[in-house]
């Protein structure tokens, strides 16, 4: 790993606070109270094409697979769904034939999801030699670096708490539709052309969007006189929040729920419902939990790592494959594995010198 010249670092660190900022300042407040936003565009960079032609072809691809398992259906209620929650819209003849930049998309089967079926688009689609949507937009801070800080504030006191926000993405307004396009079919099989109303999950800049809308609006919120008397949850959720999990601790089960309600409360005058919650000795629905990549006993009141049996990933015959497979499996943020997560590679240093 090379050496990072300090200059280098905090050039970038003060380049980040001014994509921040600029975010920050296109923010408004729509109609419907919801954060309306204007993607972060990086500055000096070659615009991007309109890419119809790949999202006709993606489309027909992923309407044929539908078809075939017989998911077509449940997937155009999808789209008439968010169509209903003004989602998405349907674009005007006129609009129609304005310039615009596509987002293929696919669809995606989780079985014990609250979503089952669900709909991937992809802002890396882009014409050879040209630009897709995420290489043109800002990703922000790296966020998984606050991952570590906010599982050891979970583990400070007597109960930890989890929640995630309801559809977290799509609470948040957009200005930038010209640049989200999408093709679907209408009922007489024909190609129509719609358009994201909403923050869409797959674009690179996503998650740098939501966490700096809630920072923003707790900034807000913290200002105002009405939530005062909740000084406290606010500090609390200031340093809770990664993407759309909340992850925190509390002294007792009256701070429990007194925490629960004003949070939901905080949270909703900016339009973000929060939901899921679990916390240390519940084990409704279940007594394993999946906090920010760990698996958590809430009996017990423990941290685990996820780790695959080796009989579930060793086929036939061990290959350096399998061994980089299985040391890559293993998500660890805060260090539990440290001393025995060197052995697979130290292992792999040792069969390609013998070869």
């Amino acid at each position: 790993m090379r050496i990072t010249d300090p200059v280098e670092t905090k050039s970038k660190e003060r380049a980040q606070e001014e994509v921040c900022e600029r975010f920050r300042q296109a923010v408004t407040i729509n109609e419907n109270k919801r954060y309306e936003i204007c993607l972060p565009r990086k500055e000096n960079h070659p615009n991007i094409e309109t890419n119809k032609e790949i999202a006709e072809k993606r489309l027909l691809t992923t309407t044929e697979k539908l078809k075939r398992q017989e998911l077509y259906e449940e997937y155009d209620q999808v789209f008439m769904k968010w169509l209903k929650e003004d989602i998405i819209e349907k674009l005007t003849v006129e609009k129609e034939n304005l310039w615009g930049h596509y987002l293929p998309h696919r669809h995606v089967l989780k079985e014990n999801s609250t979503t089952r079926l669900r709909p991937i688009f992809d802002a890396s689609a882009k014409f050879k030699n040209g630009v897709s949507l995420n290489q043109r937009l800002e990703t922000g801070p790296n966020l998984i670096e606050l991952i570590p800080s906010i599982l050891l504030r979970f583990r400070e006191k007597e109960i930890g708490v989890i929640s995630n926000i309801e559809k977290a993405f799509l609470q948040i307004s957009t200005k930038d539709r010209n640049v989200r396009k999408f093709l679907w079919w209408n009922k007489n099989n024909i190609i129509e052309i719609y358009c994201h109303t909403r923050v869409v999950f797959g674009v690179t800049s996503s998650p740098f969007i939501l966490a700096a809308i809630i920072k923003l609006h707790l900034e807000r919120i913290a200002q105002e006189d009405q939530f005062i008397h909740m000084s406290d949850t606010i500090k609390k959720l200031f340093s809770s929040f990664y993407v759309d999990n909340c992850v925190t601790n509390v002294d007792s089960v009256e701070e429990l729920y007194q925490f629960k309600e004003e949070s939901k409360i905080l949270m909703t005058e900016g339009g973000f419902n929060l939901r899921g919650w679990e916390y240390t000795h519940c084990e409704e629905p279940h007594q394993l939990a999946s906090v920010l990549g760990l698996t958590w006993d809430k009996r017990e009141d423990v941290l685990m790592l996820k780790c695959s049996r080796f009989s579930e990933i060793i086929k036939e015959k061990i290959t350096k494959r399998i061994i980089l497979t299985i040391s890559h499996k293993i998500f660890d943020p805060i260090g539990f594995a440290c001393p025995v997560l060197p052995y697979p590679k130290l292992l792999l240093q040792t069969i390609n010198t013998l070869e």
